[in-house]
């Protein structure tokens, strides 16, 4: 019977021993399971990092893109109302030449008469 007692402890001890050596296999799948997660975890963290500084990059190309159309637009305005102006002078040149050349014609045809 010590014999039979043993053997059923040496029996359950290797019973034991393989489930233990079963659980420490799991649990180091489970950590190489773990350790990748937090790998990707980690790589996508970094790329939402980067992402993320892109977007700041674009935004501030954009407002700087944006405050440089507002200059463009103020000075074509300017250039613009310079333009107007410039076509006000020139209209009203042209009308004061006009008048002239109706002057002008006025007196060659004054001439022709008295000659």
């Amino acid at each position: 019977t010590t014999f039979g007692s043993v053997t059923r402890q040496r029996e359950k001890l290797q019973s034991l021993e393989a489930e233990i050596e079963k659980k420490a296999k799991l649990l180091l799948s489970l950590q190489d399971r773990i350790e990748h997660r937090e790998e990707e975890l980690t790589a996508k963290h970094g790329q939402a990092d980067r992402e993320a500084m892109q977007q700041l990059v674009l935004h501030d190309e954009l407002a700087r893109t944006e405050q440089r159309l507002q200059e463009t637009v103020a000075r074509l305005e300017l250039v613009n109302g310079e333009l107007q102006g410039s076509q006000a002078a020139l209209a009203s040149q042209n009308a004061d030449v006009q008048v002239l050349s109706d002057r002008k014609q006025l007196i060659e045809r004054e001439i022709e008469q008295l000659n």
